[in-house]
């Protein structure tokens, strides 16, 4: 009875707290996992976006944005040195102002400049801030170069700072982070969409989906897929996304005479990937670190593809050997490594039943680590520590 009781106060509690999550851009397709986050976290929630210091807010991602009283047009992406005051009429001071009369019991900060760009703020007004990283505000070049200095700030400042990979983490201790502060939490699959269709497949269809950018590197696995061609001439890469280097792809796509083994899908619903999924042999990420050392963190793609049964091919990168188990669930190769990448998508569009018992293994495997449920679960805990910690 006494646990029953206990257990109530602790929802009740969690209820009632307030909830300020910042994140730089509410509308980016690519970030739907913040937006899913955000629904199933405790308490009442306040959702600040338009920089990295935010210039709105709202009550969740599908609500109306609504403008800080007197808050001036654009704010400063290097906030480092707006400290905040009483009387001034500042936007740091009016973001201030509205979490103070919202009574916020905790903000939850997505990238570190985010994170850099609150600080102040939270500290003034002795409200714990949590500090997620994604990727490349933990690796960029530039990133690092600019935030270098108050990222040891935001690591003293900080309750917590959460990352979604364990080399994520290990980079994190590197420039800093206090490892009693460091927490990894990998952003789940959504498993009541991405569910696993548990039949075989007889088509040599290859997918990939995510963004166009140089760090999953599409163009090398259209090009690993024009070697594929040689030895499997009725394959097919359906590639799903948006991005900037998108039409470089599509020309490169020409230039190999691929245009009519490639199909170029555009966004997608979560509905219609698994659908796609469903039809399709093998997953494909050839994630690499760029130039300016950006990378990856762990990609909720592959976690979707690996729950809807689907072998995955990727490379050794970032948070990526957490969750393919090389020679068990899919193959991994080295970054920019397209014979060998190509190689292991002839070996599975030869073997039917290998690719079938990899899926499998793929889809029990993640199920039991990386689903959405645990994360939020997790999630949900981590905020409540904090904010236990912080009041007693």
């Amino acid at each position: 009875m006494f646990m029953q009781m206990t257990t109530m106060k602790q929802l009740m509690t969690n209820a009632d707290r307030n909830i300020a999550v910042v994140s730089t851009n509410k509308g980016k397709y690519s970030e739907t996992f913040i937006h899913q986050q955000i629904e199933s976290l405790e308490g009442k929630i306040y959702y600040l976006t338009g920089g990295y210091l935010p210039e709105v807010y709202s009550h969740g991602p599908k609500s109306l944005d609504n403008k800080f009283p007197s808050t001036k047009s654009l704010f400063s992406r290097l906030l480092s040195s707006q400290r905040i005051s009483d009387s001034d009429d500042t936007p740091a001071s009016k973001v201030s102002q509205f979490l103070v009369k919202e009574n916020i019991s905790c903000v939850l900060a997505h990238y570190g400049p985010s994170g850099v760009g609150m600080m102040d703020i939270c500290k003034k007004q002795n409200i714990p801030l949590i500090t997620h990283f994604h990727g490349y505000d933990a690796f960029r070049k530039d990133i690092l170069g600019s935030y270098g200095i108050r990222y040891h700030e935001l690591f003293t400042n900080s309750a917590a700072i959460i990352s979604v990979s364990n080399n994520m983490t290990e980079q994190l201790l590197k420039i800093g982070c206090p490892p009693k502060k460091a927490i990894c939490n990998p952003c789940g699959y959504n498993q009541d969409i991405f569910v696993n269709s548990r039949f075989k497949k007889d088509k040599n269809i290859f997918v990939s989906c995510g963004r166009f950018v140089e760090k999953k590197a599409p163009h090398l696995l259209i090009k690993s897929f024009k070697r594929t061609l040689k030895k499997i001439t009725d394959a097919r890469l359906v590639m799903i996304g948006d991005g900037e280097i998108l039409e470089y792809c599509k020309e490169l796509a020409e230039k190999l005479q691929l245009t009519n083994k490639i199909d170029f899908m555009g966004i997608l619903s979560q509905q219609e990937i698994h659908k796609i999924y469903s039809q399709s042999l093998v997953y494909l990420q050839h994630s690499i670190t760029t130039e300016t050392n950006d990378s990856e963190g762990t990609p909720v793609s592959i976690l979707e593809a690996s729950a809807s049964g689907l072998p995955v091919i990727s490379t050794h990168h970032g948070g990526i050997p957490n969750i393919v188990q090389h020679n068990k669930t899919g193959y991994l190769c080295q970054e920019h490594d397209i014979e060998s990448f190509s190689d292991f998508m002839v070996q599975i569009c030869q073997d039917k039943e290998l690719a079938h018992q990899m899926g499998t293994s793929g889809a029990e495997f993640v199920e039991s680590r990386f689903t959405q449920t645990i994360s939020h679960r997790h999630l949900n805990k981590i905020i409540s520590d904090v904010i236990d910690n912080f009041t007693n």
